[in-house]
């Protein structure tokens, strides 16, 4: 027989677990001086874990070059690092209309 505990961790595996598809994160922008339009898309088939990749990427970041202080994440990290890191564990980082 289960336990009231037990019962509730299935439950919510069964409604809050990943589902099929794809997370998709999309910015458009428009390009300083010209107005091009700017798409940066990042994409993973796990939306749980492209938050826990997010976090983690942050996080090293962190660790590797600490500063004293309270600090936000968008005011920490390098865009560009932080990028290729998500890349590194398996997001997809797709930048449409940049250098031109």
């Amino acid at each position: 027989q289960r336990s009231a505990a037990k019962n509730l961790l299935w439950w919510g595996l069964r409604h809050f677990g990943s589902r099929p598809g794809t997370a998709v994160v999309q910015l458009d922008g428009v390009r300083a001086g010209d107005g091009g339009v700017v798409l940066l898309r990042i994409t993973h088939p796990d939306a749980y874990q492209l938050t826990a990749v997010a976090g983690v990427a942050t996080v090293r970041q962190m660790l590797e070059r600490p500063r004293p202080g309270v600090w936000t994440a968008a005011s920490f990290v390098e865009p560009a690092r932080f990028l290729g890191q998500l890349e590194g564990m398996g997001a997809s980082v797709v930048w449409e209309g940049v250098g031109g």
